[in-house]
């Protein structure tokens, strides 16, 4: 498959980027934490109304109807989902009406006992890989050591295994930044390794044939302000 276009495409975003200043490039990464952030908030609000209408006598509603059913207690002693309850009937007769109060059956809780014991579980489920998901893509955003080991591994997939670590770092920083490196993490999610690895390398020898990241990475911030005030036609002081 022909990658060119996306290159290009994310070539001509690091440049634009570049050629704006923009030394951070973390604005897709803060975006897509702070979404896996959203789901998480979800999924725990979700699972503590359940646990709170479910169980008020219970810390933990699942562990605890499962701890009632392996020490065979019922529901008439924890007086979880009743299966017999008393109900009120009228009955007609020779014109007449009669209020009996008799025992009634209640097979639907049967069933829901089950169903909503499912979804508790399923929620705590939920819960825990979705923490364990936004911790991961937490640490592996920060972490400019996991950064750096990425690029190289589809570096050396395409026989690129002379680089140092300091170029790697350098073309992280000039280029790819932050969010680039989670635009490739998020390609290779869902495309495979072999369509980053052909993706990194190109956008390496882009990097390599094209000096402008070099000029715009050693420019000082003292000559990005002699800039911003010429711009903004402020005196110099």
């Amino acid at each position: 498959m022909d990658y060119s276009p996306l290159v290009n495409r994310l070539e001509e975003h690091v440049t634009l980027a570049a050629a704006k200043r923009v030394r951070f490039g973390v604005y897709v990464t803060i975006l897509y934490i702070f979404v896996k952030f959203l789901w998480l908030v979800n999924v725990v609000v979700q699972f503590l109304i359940l646990n709170i209408f479910l169980g008020p006598q219970y810390t933990f509603w699942g562990i605890g109807i499962v701890n009632d059913l392996l020490h065979n207690r019922d529901w008439s002693t924890s007086g979880h989902f009743p299966r017999v309850t008393m109900c009120d009937v009228t009955v007609r007769e020779m014109g007449n009406l009669h209020n009996w109060t008799v025992q009634c059956v209640l097979m639907v809780n049967m069933f829901a006992e089950k169903i909503f014991l499912f979804l508790w579980f399923w929620f705590c489920f939920v819960a825990i890989v979705t923490s364990i998901n936004f911790l991961y893509w937490l640490f592996v955003s920060l972490s400019s050591s996991q950064s750096r080991a990425f690029i190289r591994k589809y570096l050396d997939f395409n026989d690129r295994k002379n680089i140092s670590d300091q170029q790697i770092d350098d073309f992280i920083s000039q280029m790819l930044r932050k969010d680039g490196i989670t635009v490739l993490r998020l390609i290779s999610d869902n495309c495979g390794d072999l369509a980053v690895a052909e993706i990194v390398v190109k956008l390496w020898d882009a990097y390599e044939d094209t000096p402008r990241f070099t000029e715009v990475s050693e420019e000082s911030d003292a000559g990005y302000l002699e800039d911003f005030q010429e711009d903004c036609g402020m005196p110099e002081e």
